[in-house]
Parts: structure tokens; C-alpha cells; sequence
């Protein structure tokens, strides 16, 4: 396992970091013995469908940050899947940590178009930045990377920082492309890492009787367990 590098904007994703794999094919034996040894290697498939996509994950992470916003830098349809959010957290928001209410999440697109994948979609985002700020007046944006703009090779981190330096609120760019990683959960470490070296500020003191749990979707399932502890 590599050490995570806060200094690089791009986390590894999960096949490099930890050797991770979405299929295998052998005996319960053979698996172990490749997982110990670090030669586990992915099923090669001829077919699959339903795979969960990282920019779903990533925005499933930072969608729940109550002041932030996120904008997906992409098509329109890349937002499709992020409706789901606002509809769950709102029914389910009394049974999520007890947040009677929760709202309707802030989730915006920069509808990338063909005439953008030609000739870049940088002042695109700039501009979605800038008026998503003037509507929203959120403490933080997100911005979460989509194949479009990953495979024309946009320049996201360079304007999210001119965007930050204009507006004086952290604006935190998420590589999480679908094409980047086969495993979907690297979508989480996309976000989490985001977070963590754009937002988490460095403390020379330790709570030693703190436990910081982050879970899936920010329901809370430890409480209880916890309780008894």
C-alpha cells in the first residue's frame, strides 16, 4: 500500500494503491494465496454492465458538506445520476442522523457540448463557477470531473485555483473520470483525498477520546454500536 501524497491534486486509483480488483476467477484458495502474495490481477470480461460510475461516488461524498456546492464538469447527462441524492437525503433526512431537515442538494452542470470537447471547456467552468457563487453564496465548491473533460484534457485544478484566488472561498477540483479506475469505490477516495487537502486543516493536538467515523451515504450505524463500547 502507498502512502497517501495530499501534495498531488489526483489520488491513485485503487488498482495502483492497493492492488484492488473487480473480478476473479479461480478457487477460494488461489485467492487468498494471490491476495497474501500481492498478485491478485482482474478477470478479463467480455461483457458488464450496471458498474457504479467514481463521479457518482465522488459526488456522492461532497454532496452531503451542507454549505458547499457541487458542479459536474461535463455533459448535462453525467448529472442525471445525481438526482438521486437530493431525493433520498430529503425523504430519508429524519433517519439520517437525526437532520429533520436536510434541503434539497446543491448539484450544478456545466452542460458540456460537442463545440466544448472541440475547443476546451476551461472557460466554460469558469464562468459556471463564478455565477453558481453569485446565486448560491456557498463556503465551499466542488467540482467533479467527468470522461468528457478528462479525455480533452481541461485544465480544472489551474481554474479552480484562479476561481478561488477571485472569489476567496475554497473551490476543490475531484478527478474521479469513470475511465480512471475499474473499481467504483475509488470514486470515495477521489473525494475523501479532495477534502482532506483542500478543507482539513493540520493540528499538532490529538483528541485522544474522539472517533471520527465517515460512512456511505451519511447514515449512522455506529451509534449504537459505539454506545455499548
Amino acid at each position: 500500500m502507498s502512502k497517501i501524497n495530499l501534495n498531488a491534486a489526483e489520488v491513485q486509483v485503487r488498482e495502483s494503491r492497493l492492488g484492488s480488483i473487480s473480478g476473479f476467477g479461480g478457487t477460494a484458495k488461489e485467492l487468498v494465496t494471490a491476495a497474501r502474495n500481492g498478485t491478485l490481477e482482474d478477470k478479463n470480461r467480455s461483457f458488464s454492465q450496471c458498474n457504479g460510475c467514481s463521479t457518482m461516488i465522488a459526488a456522492c461524498t461532497v454532496s452531503l458538506i451542507q454549505d458547499g456546492v457541487v458542479i459536474s464538469h461535463g455533459p448535462a447527462g453525467c448529472t442525471g445520476c445525481l438526482t438521486m441524492f437530493s431525493f433520498t437525503y430529503k425523504v430519508n433526512s429524519d433517519v439520517r442522523n437525526n437532520i429533520k431537515s436536510f434541503g434539497n442538494r446543491r448539484i450544478f452542470t456545466t452542460n458540456m457540448e460537442e463545440s466544448d470537447t472541440v475547443y476546451g471547456g476551461n472557460a466554460k467552468l469558469a464562468a459556471s463557477i463564478k455565477e453558481v457563487y453569485e446565486r448560491v453564496k456557498p463556503n465551499v465548491i466542488f467540482i467533479i470531473t467527468t470522461c468528457a473533460s478528462g479525455i480533452i484534457g481541461d485544465d480544472v485544478a489551474g481554474t479552480a485555483d484562479e476561481a478561488e484566488q477571485k472569489i476567496g472561498i475554497p473551490v476543490v477540483p475531484i478527478f474521479c473520470e469513470g475511465f480512471r479506475s475499474k473499481i467504483w469505490t475509488s470514486g470515495f477516495d477521489a473525494g475523501y483525498h479532495a477534502i482532506a487537502r483542500k478543507l482539513i486543516k493540520k493540528t499538532d493536538k490529538k483528541q485522544n477520546d474522539l472517533l471520527n467515523v465517515i460512512n456511505f451515504l451519511g447514515s449512522d450505524v455506529f451509534t449504537q454500536l459505539l454506545k455499548i463500547m
